[in-house]
Protein backbone atom coordinates (compact mmCIF):
# COMPACT_ATOMS: atom_id res chain seq x y z
CA UNK A 1 0.00 0.00 0.00
CA UNK A 2 1.48 3.27 -0.87
CA UNK A 3 1.85 5.77 1.88
CA UNK A 4 -0.25 9.45 1.49
CA UNK A 5 1.17 12.47 1.11
CA UNK A 6 -0.19 15.46 1.68
CA UNK A 7 -1.38 18.29 -1.24
CA UNK A 8 1.27 21.10 -1.49
CA UNK A 9 -1.58 23.78 -1.50
CA UNK A 10 -3.17 22.35 1.93
CA UNK A 11 -6.43 23.70 1.31
CA UNK A 12 -8.72 23.31 4.21
CA UNK A 13 -11.97 22.42 4.36
CA UNK A 14 -15.28 21.78 6.30
CA UNK A 15 -16.01 18.31 8.08
CA UNK A 16 -18.47 18.42 5.54
CA UNK A 17 -16.45 19.08 2.28
CA UNK A 18 -13.96 16.38 3.40
CA UNK A 19 -16.66 13.72 3.22
CA UNK A 20 -17.63 14.99 -0.51
CA UNK A 21 -13.65 13.86 -0.55
CA UNK A 22 -14.44 10.36 0.51
CA UNK A 23 -17.24 9.70 -1.66
CA UNK A 24 -15.07 10.98 -4.14
CA UNK A 25 -12.28 8.18 -3.10
CA UNK A 26 -9.97 10.45 -1.33
CA UNK A 27 -7.74 10.18 1.88
CA UNK A 28 -8.66 12.87 4.13
CA UNK A 29 -6.66 14.03 7.11
CA UNK A 30 -6.86 17.18 10.08
CA UNK A 31 -3.85 19.27 10.34
CA UNK A 32 -4.59 19.23 13.90
CA UNK A 33 -3.25 15.66 14.04
CA UNK A 34 -0.17 16.41 12.85
CA UNK A 35 0.58 13.16 11.40
CA UNK A 36 0.14 12.38 7.62
CA UNK A 37 -0.09 8.48 8.54
CA UNK A 38 -3.38 9.32 10.21
CA UNK A 39 -6.06 9.62 7.52
CA UNK A 40 -10.45 8.80 7.11
CA UNK A 41 -10.81 6.66 4.04
CA UNK A 42 -13.71 4.85 2.40
CA UNK A 43 -13.63 0.85 2.24
CA UNK A 44 -16.89 -1.15 1.69
CA UNK A 45 -19.52 1.95 1.64
CA UNK A 46 -17.99 2.36 5.81
CA UNK A 47 -15.85 5.30 6.87
CA UNK A 48 -13.19 3.94 8.18
CA UNK A 49 -9.58 5.64 9.72
CA UNK A 50 -5.94 4.46 9.66
CA UNK A 51 -3.52 5.03 12.16
CA UNK A 52 -0.44 2.96 13.97
CA UNK A 53 -2.84 0.49 14.65
CA UNK A 54 -4.04 -0.61 11.40
CA UNK A 55 -7.65 0.31 10.02
CA UNK A 56 -10.59 0.65 11.76
CA UNK A 57 -14.01 1.38 11.74
CA UNK A 58 -14.05 5.44 12.36
CA UNK A 59 -16.36 6.40 15.45
CA UNK A 60 -16.90 9.82 13.69
CA UNK A 61 -16.88 12.63 17.03
CA UNK A 62 -18.18 16.44 17.54
CA UNK A 63 -14.33 17.60 17.50
CA UNK A 64 -14.26 15.75 13.70
CA UNK A 65 -17.87 17.36 12.32
CA UNK A 66 -16.87 20.58 14.13
CA UNK A 67 -13.44 21.15 12.12
CA UNK A 68 -12.40 23.31 9.42
CA UNK A 69 -8.79 21.85 9.12
CA UNK A 70 -9.58 19.04 6.81
CA UNK A 71 -7.25 18.26 4.29
CA UNK A 72 -7.38 16.10 1.28
CA UNK A 73 -4.05 13.65 0.86
CA UNK A 74 -2.97 12.58 -2.49
CA UNK A 75 -1.54 8.65 -2.71
CA UNK A 76 2.33 8.97 -4.47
Amino acid sequence: MSSPIIKKEKIEMSFYEALKKLVEGSKITRLDWNNESIYGFLFNGEVCIHNEDGDHRWIINDGDVLATDWIELLIN
